[in-house]
């Protein structure tokens, strides 16, 4: 698939950015730009369409109906994998202006209808203390009946633990021990809450599978009181292949590989950066 070749270009610095250099060497035009495929193939109206598709690619008649077969699943895995960004409403819940998520979840019960609202979403670990109580927005006239949910992979039980637990030969005597009277561990109250605590605990189960990987960019952002303006100082970016780098190592590499070079014109001579070329190595 020639017309489907995904550019990586190559970076301005291989050394700072080595894995954009190996990826530009081995992977330029070899590997296929599968966001352009996937906006191909979802384009095509019918099964018919797909099939003029692969025959148009040279695919023999025997073997259409699995050539057509692998690209819905591989368009049904690509969809639950990628999340194109620059699509306008791709995540609701993400506030660009404060770089958070902000959403809430809904219930009703034997009493006033609840709203569990988390404003202010930034880490990767979402717990009872991420929401604030308060009203269920539209919350339906008649109870909801319950349902359950049955994971692919159950979890599995295990005994709880915390720092400053008793020793386990202390676990035989059962002491049931009062309420204290403080709500240290209950939720904040938003202004228009209907209830004043929750009845029970709310506990959530921990995700089974999560794709976490490092952070792609940061950026600090520093107050200059003098100038009265903010600066925003490139920590780490993303390079050439995607990958995070370093902004320091390109720091390093400038200020050792400066050199003057007198002007033709006479004027003053300005710093040239000596940079490598595509067939040096990092």
């Amino acid at each position: 698939m020639a017309q489907f070749a995904a550019p990586l270009p190559a970076p301005d610095d291989a050394a700072a950015d080595n894995a954009g250099f190996v990826w530009h060497i081995l992977l330029n035009g070899r590997a296929i730009d599968a966001l352009g495929l996937s906006a191909v193939l979802k384009a095509l109206p019918n099964r018919v369409a797909l099939e003029s598709f692969g025959a148009n690619l040279g695919v023999a008649a025997a073997k259409l109906q699995a050539f057509c077969d692998l690209l819905e699943h591989w368009l049904d895995w690509l969809g639950d994998l990628a999340v194109e960004g620059s699509a306008k409403g791709a995540s609701p819940y993400w506030n660009p202006q404060r770089l958070e998520y902000s959403f809430a979840l809904g219930a009703q019960g034997d009493g006033a209808p609840v709203r569990l609202a988390a404003d202010e979403y930034t880490d990767g670990r979402l717990d009872w203390h991420s929401f604030e109580l308060g009203a269920a927005a539209n919350a339906p006239a008649a109870k909801r009946e319950a349902f359950n949910i049955t994971p692919k992979r159950p979890p599995l039980p295990t005994a709880a633990r915390y720092p400053g637990m008793p020793a386990d030969r202390y676990f035989g005597v059962t002491m049931p021990i009062p309420q204290a009277g403080w709500n240290m561990f209950e939720m904040s109250l938003q202004a228009n809450a209907p209830v004043q605590r929750m009845p029970d605990a709310l506990y959530l189960c921990p995700a089974l599978d999560t794709l976490q990987g490092p952070p792609l960019e940061h950026v600090v952002l520093m107050r200059d009181e003098m100038a009265n303006m903010v600066w925003g100082i490139e920590k780490r970016v993303q390079g050439s292949s995607g990958e995070p780098i370093d902004r320091k190592f390109e720091s390093t590499r400038l200020s050792t590989n400066q050199t003057l070079r007198p002007a033709a014109d006479g004027s003053r001579p300005r710093p040239v950066v000596n940079r490598p070329q595509q067939g040096d190595g990092p």
